[in-house]
């Protein structure tokens, strides 16, 4: 059974975006996700009002983490998804570590907007269906990303803070969706130092948010990063 999902902290009518629609505001307040929103897979935290991975070092072993969280609600009709990432602890040395904002449909589609961050190499890069944007390089630890779908076209971005705007990563059309899922992702590995990445301020903005009460989406994690993560190994080697 669906009904919409009246319960978050804030959902309003706002035109910022060229549409009236409501507006859920995350900021991952308290000491738990909250079990209404998100269903997780352990590893990402709430501290602080951020959600959190802090991941230990694990030496030269190979191999890597996927960890990430997927709404329990469904968004439909237009959306625009904004957050803020940061890496606060980013040893330059420390392997490949990813930090992704996805739009998908139950792991069929999706798109990212991804700071891929490459033994001391980092840049934006979106992804769609495993089809990569052309890198572009990018010097601060910390960034916005943002996605849209409006008119059945997708769009990735990432904030310039040179320009203060939005810069485009990747942008396609997509047949219509009635219901898409949203998450936020880590990926990473091997780690010769500690890594920790947080998100903040997550607002989604959307024709319609509608809980789910019976079939919930797994978290985002290895799986729905598998696509872009396993070209990008293919394209980096």
């Amino acid at each position: 059974m669906k009904k919409f999902i009246m319960f978050v902290a804030c959902i309003m009518i706002m035109t910022s975006s060229g549409f009236a629609a409501p507006v859920l505001v995350e900021t991952f307040d308290g000491t738990d996700l909250n079990p209404l929103l998100w269903n997780g897979d352990g590893n990402a935290q709430v501290q602080n009002g951020k959600l959190v991975w802090d991941i230990p070092a694990n030496g030269t072993t190979t191999g890597g983490i996927g960890s990430g969280i997927g709404s329990v609600f469904t968004l439909s009709g237009d959306i625009d998804i904004r957050v803020d990432f940061n890496f606060e602890i980013w040893p330059a040395n420390s392997g490949i570590h990813v930090a992704s904002l996805a739009l998908y449909d139950n792991y069929e589609w999706m798109i990212n907007a991804q700071r891929f961050w490459d033994w001391g190499r980092q840049s934006d890069i979106g992804v769609i269906n495993g089809t990569i944007s052309n890198e572009i390089p990018a010097s601060n630890t910390s960034g916005k990303y943002r996605i849209t779908e409006i008119d059945n076209i997708v769009t990735a971005y990432a904030w310039d803070f040179n320009t203060e705007s939005w810069k485009t990563l990747i942008s396609g059309s997509t047949s219509a969706h009635e219901e898409l899922n949203m998450g936020i992702g880590f990926w990473g590995g091997p780690f010769s130092a500690p890594i920790k990445l947080t998100f903040d301020n997550l607002t989604i903005e959307t024709g319609t948010i509608v809980s789910e009460s019976s079939a919930v989406p797994e978290p985002i994690s290895i799986i729905l990063l598998g696509i872009s993560m396993v070209t990008i190994l293919f394209k980096k080697i």
